[in-house]
């Protein structure tokens, strides 16, 4: 197996705009345990925000599903378009330990458009 090499963005995405009003319950990534929250590079979020059913992403655009638990900082789930989405798992020293993540697009092929779920819907007031 190929030593880890640095994320490319693993500098930069802390700083990107987090398109959660608070992390939610992670569910749907790793052991299900821990808290999620989501970044998408600048320019990005309103699109994301607003994510409905034939939406589509610009390419050049990462989403990244940053983890933790107990207050420790975890793995982070990312998502880069370029013509089609790659996936990769990036730990918390910014280093990419898994770029072969079939796991992920099986899933994210049933969402509701260009691969996204979108965020969590806010209830009404």
């Amino acid at each position: 197996m190929a030593a880890p090499v640095p994320w490319v963005h693993a500098q930069v995405a802390a700083s990107w705009p987090v398109v959660d009003d608070e992390p939610r319950a992670s569910r749907g990534h790793g052991d299900g345990h821990g808290w999620l929250t989501v970044r998408v590079s600048p320019g990005a979020e309103q699109r994301y925000e607003s994510w409905t059913l034939g939406a589509t992403m610009p390419s050049g655009t990462v989403i990244v599903a940053e983890h933790s638990a107990d207050g420790r900082r975890g793995l982070a789930y990312v998502m880069e378009k370029t013509t089609t989405w790659s996936y990769a798992i990036v730990d918390a020293a910014g280093l990419v330990i898994s770029a072969d993540v079939s796991l992920c697009k099986r899933c994210h092929q049933d969402a509701v458009s260009d691969e996204l779920f979108g965020p969590p819907r806010r209830e009404s007031q």
